[in-house]
């Protein structure tokens, strides 16, 4: 009998930690604006999660690449961490920051860009 209840202690404490095993990333996400206040859609954000290796040399661990919708916007779900952000696009500047994901939290980082000298020219 004793068995018995140990076992079911058992399973209702597995039963009861389940949920957590899906809930263990955050949130990244933000909104991509010109100093006016516009929002650029197209614009590539790469994050990059970086790690030491067995040779203590920095090596990439996990990264992911996503593009903000015509509202300007992007999302992330990404293990907890001290990621790399990177913004791109043909029409601006690049512009890198470094970011603290931390789980089941969420994290914005919503950077103000600047057209390219050369885009801003021919515009």
């Amino acid at each position: 009998m004793a068995m018995t209840r140990q076992s079911g202690i058992a399973l209702l404490t597995l039963l009861l930690a389940l949920p957590a095993f899906g809930s263990d990333t955050g949130t990244l996400r933000g909104t991509v604006r010109d100093p006016d206040g516009a929002v650029f859609d197209g614009v590539q954000v790469h994050v990059v999660l970086w790690g030491a290796g067995i040779t203590r040399k920095m090596t990439v661990v996990a990264e992911d690449t996503s593009f903000t919708d015509g509202s300007g916007n992007y999302s992330f779900h990404l293990a907890p961490g001290t990621y790399d952000i990177f913004f791109s696009s043909p029409t601006i500047s690049p512009v890198a920051k470094k970011v603290i994901v931390n789980a089941n939290r969420e994290t914005v980082v919503s950077p103000k860009v600047k057209y390219d000298k050369l885009t801003r020219f021919i515009e």
